[in-house]
């Protein structure tokens, strides 16, 4: 098992994401997840091995700081869904990312 502090280069493949874009500070990220967590219930998105969670994070806090950084909490759509006032739907596409494992297990609860 890897490390939760590991992190790694990876290749990542085309996916669609449902997500909510937080402006600001690392606190209010926990919001937007709640948004998130909302609207894929309602969606039906409760496959734990597929829609998976991750926070893409826009911009470096070193260079925006931190009133600026610009985080994602998005899950991993395994369906259509339709987007809402706080959700969008985005095509990621695939290339390179630095990937760091996070374990949130209170989003499909």
């Amino acid at each position: 098992m890897r490390s939760l502090n590991e992190v790694r280069i990876v290749e990542l493949r085309p996916i669609t994401l449902g997500q909510v874009i937080h402006k600001g500070d690392f606190q209010g990220i926990g919001k937007a997840y709640s948004k998130l967590s909302k609207w894929a219930k309602q969606n039906g998105l409760n496959n734990k091995k597929v829609n998976k969670t991750l926070t893409i994070y826009q911009n470096d806090i070193n260079e925006v700081g931190i009133e600026n950084l610009e985080q994602r909490a998005s899950i991993i759509l395994d369906k259509k869904c339709e987007p809402s006032n706080e959700v969008s739907i985005i095509e990621f596409e695939p290339g390179k990312c630095a990937v760091r494992r996070y374990e949130l297990n209170s989003f499909f609860e």
